[in-house]
Order: C-alpha cells, then structure tokens, then sequence
C-alpha cells in the first residue's frame, strides 16, 4: 500500500527494519524483541497482496506445519481450565507464528540482506558480550549465571555459537571479511570459554564437527575420521582427568572409626555417604558444634547462612576441608587460612583452582553421584533437570493423546510434583527442560508430531545449505536442553534463526 503512495519500496526497508530490530533484541533487549515482532506483522498485514501470499503460504510445508502448531495452541485454550495464563502464553509465543509466517510468504530474503544482519547481530554479540564480561569483572557475583546480563547465559551461549560458524562461513565463501570475522570470533570463544555453560560447549563441539564433515572433501573422510576419534580421545581424556577427584574414594574400615574428636566431642559419620573430594570422603568425621563455633569466630557469613553461591555454607566448608584431606573438627579447622576462609565464603567446594572445563565436569560428575545415592537434587542443576524430566514423563503417561492445553502447563506441573511427593523444593520445580516433551504435555501427540516435523524437515531439503544445517542442529539441541519456546528471548531467537536459513536465497555453494 505504501508502495503505491510513495512510489518506492517502502515495505521492503521496513521489512528489512524490522528484521534488523530482532536481529539486535535477541542478544540485547525484550523491547526492541516486541517492537521488532510487532513492526514485521504490521507492515505484512498493510501492505496487503494477499492472494501472492496465499500462493507462497500454500507451497511452504513448513509454514503450514507452523501455522497449523499455533493454531493448535489456540484451540487448547477450549480444553485448559487457566484461560488468562493461556492467553498470555499466546502473546509470548506470537514471535513464534508472526516471523516465520512474514518471512515465508515474502520474497526470499536475498543474501546482501542475510549478510547484513549477520553484521548486527555480531555487533550486538560484541557489546553484549564486552558488557557483561567487565561487568562481572568489576562486581562481586559468585555465581557465573550473573556473567549474562540481558538473556539467558545458556540461550546467549546458543546464540554465540549459532553467529560463529554462521560469519565464519560467510568469511570461507570470502563474503565477509577474516579482518573482521577472526578477532570477532576469538573473542566470542573466549568469552563462550569464560561463561562455563556446559550446553554451550556441547553445542559448540557439535556445530564443530558437522563443519568439518561438509568442508572435508570424499577423499578426505578419512581424515575427517581420525579428527572424530582423536577428538573423542581428548574428550575422555579431560572428562576422566576431571572426575578423578571424585572418583577415587579412601579406603576407610567402619568398624574402626573414631566416635569423638580431640577435644571430647561427637564426630558424625554417614557410612552410607560415597561422595567425596579430592578423594577424601566427605560425611566421615564430622563435628557440627565444632565447625560451627570456628568458622563463626572467623567469617561474616554465619554458619547456618548461604555463601555468594547461595549454597548453604556449612557445606561448602565440610566440601572444601574434605579436599584438603582434614577431618571436620575444630582442630584440623586451624589448618584453614585466610585465602581458604575467603574461598568457602565465595563457595568454592575445593581448593584445588581447576580448569573452567575440569570444573564443570567434576560438578556434573558430584551432581550424579549424589542422585545415585539417594541426595537432595537442590541447588545441583543435574540433578534438577532429572528430576523435571521425569515428572514431565510421569504426565504424558496420562494426557498424552491431546495433552492439558496451553493454559494449564504451568498448574499440571505443580500438581505432578506434589502428587510425586518430589524433593524439589517450590523455587526449582519447572518444566521439563526439554520443548520437545513441554509440546506433548501441553498440545498432546498432534503437537509432538508437528514439532519433530517443524525441526527435523529441513534436514531432508535438497537444496539444504550449511547455514541450514548449523541452525537446524543448534535448534533441535535447544529442543532437547530447554524449554526455549516458553520464554520471550528464546522464541524470538529460535525464530528468527530458523526462518533467516530456511526462507533466504538459495545458491549452489557446497558449504552455503
């Protein structure tokens, strides 16, 4: 309609507008987010030409299948008994309908557009990035989640890991320069490295092993091969290095244990426990009274408070005197020094200084012994995300066939926990971390299937393309580790990505 007042493209740039607010919001701002989705639906509905769109929607089986998973989700508002939570969970996953439904019924995106806002999006990494890391830098946080500012730490490592390979793609192809892509990437992987996100690394890992797999030519699969395993080499290398600490149990003789300390008080000893650090079992030898009159004398945070992890301290202090090998009594409790005093007070559960790498795989590791023995999952994320994984499953065995609609996830939730008598305390009881159950829950198995459809489609195309590949992988993965489509941050960002590779330009390049 513009078009014919102004006589000029007027759609197409605030097409492209809108299209560079996502770009930047899903890294930087919820705001520029909504503005940007309700901006690409504005200007699609008033520029009119329904009956073009109609035929491109028509022969988009993708557009269809998300089509049909909205209009699925509005008709479970008919079966939900929270109407209002409902009908605020549409709003939130308008993105999801709105960017796709733009962009597959437009012209295909042309790549000098595509490259465009790989350029912003980098640019809003960079500020984001820089941002947060002086940021955490210059503040006294103690957990490592607080390193991500604006989105989520684990849907930013997403969106990192997606951009890197994404512009140093385009740098292969000589589209974008290497005197930008490589300091831009080096530092984004070193700030990946820094964020300690598991997920990320994971993620990173497989996008790096598909890259190869398309850059190596037939002749050289066997090389392709022996980079495979010696990468699967390495890996266990440093997986075993870093839970040997925790896997090498002292050898202890029950019966032969010392009941009271040196100054005549009562050592609590749980011979069922096997965790331990450093090697050292951690629930032998055990003086309360004791350790809570010491570390009292010497810390601000009391003995019955949280450390700056917000873990209960007297664990951190039994955790971290077990890995200097001292039982925990008020002797062995002078052999502490100001340095250790300051660590348990920051939380760290040893006084070893591991690798980020060594670190998370030895917490992981801990997080699995301790659900093996029967421990409380709080505060362990592993733990956690078992838990949420089972009690998902325990309600699809139920409401499988047409799931509890839109409105009465958050209720069914709750409910399951309480009827499955779970140790999760209220604050961690969410849903089941993976988008791919959350969907069955909520729309039953036709939403399930639409979702395995909507992800896994692009992987048959004929005329798939690297990009096509790498946001395929990166979004299944979302999939499986989150819930990314219940948020604002994480629809926007699942897409955005996925209709920038699915519905742009097509070209014959092996790796594009």
């Amino acid at each position: 309609m513009f078009d014919k007042w102004l006589k000029l493209p007027a759609h197409y740039y605030l097409y492209i507008t809108a299209l560079s607010l996502l770009a930047v919001g899903v890294v930087l701002s919820n705001v520029l987010m909504s503005i940007g989705t309700i901006w690409i639906i504005a200007n699609w509905l008033i520029e009119m030409d329904f009956k073009t769109k109609w035929t491109r929607f028509k022969s988009n089986k993708k557009v269809i299948a998300i089509g049909l998973f909205f209009i699925l989700m509005l008709l479970s508002l008919t079966w939900s008994q929270d109407l209002d939570y409902g009908l605020k969970d549409v709003l939130v996953k308008l993105p999801f309908i709105t960017i796709p439904l733009v962009m597959g019924t437009s012209k295909p995106l042309e790549y000098k557009i595509y490259r465009f806002l790989l350029y912003l999006l980098l640019g809003s990494l960079i500020f984001t990035t820089v941002f947060n890391f002086i940021r955490f830098q210059t503040h006294n946080f103690a957990d490592i989640r607080a390193m991500s500012f604006f989105i989520s730490h684990i849907r930013l490592g997403g969106v990192i890991s997606m951009a890197l390979f994404l512009t140093l793609n385009e740098s292969f192809q000589k589209k974008m320069p290497f005197w930008v892509t490589l300091p831009t990437g080096l530092w984004l992987l070193f700030y990946l490295y820094q964020s300690q996100t598991l997920t990320a690394y994971v993620l990173f890992i497989i996008l790096a092993v598909t890259t190869l797999f398309y850059v190596l030519s037939i002749k050289g699969r066997y090389i392709f091969v022996g980079l495979l395993f010696g990468t699967i080499a390495v890996l266990t290398y440093v997986v075993s290095t870093s839970i040997q600490f925790t896997n090498s149990p002292e050898q202890i003789d029950d019966s032969k244990l010392i009941w009271y300390t040196p100054n005549g008080n009562s050592y609590y000893h749980d011979t069922t426990s096997t965790l331990t650090e450093n090697g050292t079992l951690i629930w032998r030898y055990v003086c309360i009274t004791e350790l809570r009159s010491e570390w009292n004398k010497v810390s601000q945070i009391n003995y019955d408070s949280l450390d700056l992890k917000r873990q209960p301290i007297y664990g951190t202090l039994v955790r971290y005197m077990s890995s200097k090998g001292l039982r925990k009594d008020s002797v062995d409790f002078q052999q502490l020094t100001k340095t250790d005093i300051k660590n348990i007070e920051s939380g760290d559960v040893n006084y070893i200084d591991k690798s980020i790498f060594q670190g998370k795989i030895s917490e992981l590791y801990l997080d699995y012994l301790i659900y093996s023995g029967g421990g409380d999952p709080n505060g362990h994320s592993f733990i956690q995300r078992i838990e949420h994984f089972k009690t998902a499953l325990n309600i699809i065995k139920t409401k499988w066939l047409f799931g509890v609609g839109l409105g009465d996830v958050k209720s069914t939730f709750e409910k399951q926990y309480k009827q499955d008598q779970s140790k999760l305390n209220i604050e961690h009881r969410h849903r089941s971390h993976n988008q791919f159950l959350t969907n069955w829950i909520t729309l039953g198995i036709l939403g399930f299937g639409l979702s395995i459809f909507i992800l896994f489609s692009p992987f048959f195309d004929k005329k798939r393309t690297f990009s096509l590949e790498i946001v395929s992988i990166a979004l299944v993965f979302g999939f499986f580790t989150q819930d990314l489509i219940e948020t604002q941050a994480g629809v926007t960002i699942f897409a955005l990505f996925y209709s920038l590779v699915n519905f742009k330009e097509k070209t014959n390049g092996k790796i594009r």
